[in-house]
């Protein structure tokens, strides 16, 4: 998963998908034109999803809770990326911060204070 900053122009935004290559893109109506644009330039987009009002061939996010729940095994490992942040741009171009399942779990306990 690679969420994107909303203030992002579409060079800043293009610069991110193609650092990720990702096959869904998720966009509000804001941002679908955006992202329908940046979507047809990359052939790893496979699926676009609506955040709210679909348009611009984007599918609404219910669609994707409608299935019978089952989904196929995958190999994962606690270490594999799970999300990936672009943070602040140093030389003019933002950096990607990965955050791994297992990093996201241990937040999550440290934040609930579980042991």
């Amino acid at each position: 998963m690679v969420p994107d900053n909303w203030r992002l122009g579409p060079d800043e935004a293009k610069y991110v998908i193609s650092d990720m290559s990702p096959t869904m893109i998720f966009a509000s109506s804001e941002f679908q034109p955006m992202a329908a644009s940046l979507a047809s330039e990359f052939g790893s987009i496979r699926d676009r999803y609506s955040m709210d009002n679909a348009a611009w061939e984007f599918a609404p996010f219910d669609v994707l809770t409608e299935a019978d729940g089952a989904s196929p095994p995958t190999d994962m490992n606690c270490d594999d990326a799970y999300v990936v942040f672009h943070t602040a741009a140093v030389d003019g171009r933002s950096r990607g911060a990965i955050r791994s399942h297992r990093g996201l779990v241990l937040s999550g306990l440290q934040i609930t204070g579980q042991p």
